[in-house]
């Protein structure tokens, strides 16, 4: 018996040997912690905030170093520490920050992390500069939050970033146009870069590829140029499209008719000119259409196919002759 219990004693130590071993993250991505901790403020963290957001985790970052130089809680990082996640070589594959009173710089070392981080989640803080251009290394990346910060500067080349689906920058101060390397994100499914200074025109070529985009959102910036006729072309799985309030003018995208999943389109506040396209009336899914505050001539179609037409806003415009009879059975409208 007491043969069985030694057998057993030294199972449950091996296991418990190679449980420390696995868990122990390597002291290269703990360096790149240190350096992000440091250059976020990281002594002014609100962790009960970033525990709240995001679940078990709850211990501080601490990076005590033996005189070896090893970090002494280098085996409780991926177990404990607030807003890590880890896969099973205990290489860091979420980092989720938002809302920790993060202030401060992104450190361009996090590139480090690349072979294995695939979500960054670090909105609504107060993390300011710019984006460092090694953040379009990390190769893995598909989704990436960095939005409602007071972020400034271009946006980098993320074009190797070729597994992103949802990137979103919106809420910040960034500046300069909308960089074409983002064309070679074709699992892109949300596109987010609303709420900047970004200027200049829509590249063209930007959407080509991005076959399960599901929502474009580069509203309220300082936009200018017509829409490129590419920018619709293929896109089936567009359901929300937002160009207002920039500086856009020219005929409203000739092929809005062929985005079939489309149910809510934004276009108001810009400079558009001409007529209404009928080809609009088609999209049988169009919850919203706000076409308001913009220069369009010629008449009002006739948009009682849309059925699940909501809300429509065709005011301040130069719009002429009379509203359609049809109007008056559209009893679903609300606005």
């Amino acid at each position: 018996m007491s043969l069985l219990i030694l057998n057993w004693l030294v199972l449950l130590l091996a296991l418990c040997l190679a449980r420390i071993t696995a868990s122990a993250i390597s002291t290269e991505a703990m360096e790149t912690l240190e350096t992000f901790y440091k250059s976020t403020g990281g002594s002014q963290w609100d962790n009960d905030a970033i525990h709240a957001n995001h679940g078990s985790r709850d211990a501080a970052w601490n990076f005590t170093k033996l005189a070896s130089g090893d970090y002494v809680h280098q085996s409780e990082v991926c177990d404990t520490w607030v807003g890590i996640y880890c896969n099973s070589d205990s290489e860091i594959y979420r980092l989720y920050m938002q809302g920790g009173n993060l202030q401060g710089s992104i450190p361009s070392e996090l590139e480090v992390l690349a072979p294995s981080l695939q979500r960054l989640y670090l909105y609504d803080n107060y993390l300011t500069g710019s984006l460092p251009a090694s953040i379009g290394s990390l190769s893995n990346m598909y989704r990436m939050y960095l939005y409602n910060n007071l972020l400034t500067g271009p946006v980098p080349d993320l074009g190797a970033l070729t597994n992103m689906q949802r990137l979103y920058l919106y809420d910040n101060a960034l500046t300069g146009s909308i960089p074409i390397t983002l064309a070679t994100l074709t699992n892109m499914e949300r596109l987010e870069l609303y709420s900047n200074w970004l200027t200049s025109s829509i590249p063209n070529g930007l959407s080509e590829g991005m076959t399960a985009l599901e929502r474009l959102y580069l509203h309220d910036n300082l936009l200018t140029g017509t829409v490129p006729l590419d920018l619709l072309e293929g896109q089936t799985s567009l359901a929300k499209l937002n160009l207002r309030d920039n500086q856009f003018s020219g005929p409203l995208p000739p092929n809005l008719h062929a985005c079939t999943n489309l149910d809510a389109l934004y276009l108001h506040g810009n400079r558009f000119t001409g007529p209404v396209s009928p080809s609009l009336a088609e999209l049988s899914k169009l919850t919203v259409l706000q076409l308001r505050s913009n220069q369009l001539t010629g008449t009002i179609p006739d948009f009682s196919n849309c059925t699940a037409l909501t809300s429509l806003f065709l005011n301040v415009n130069n719009l002429t002759g009379t509203i359609p009879t049809s109007f008056s059975i559209m009893t679903q409208l609300t606005g």
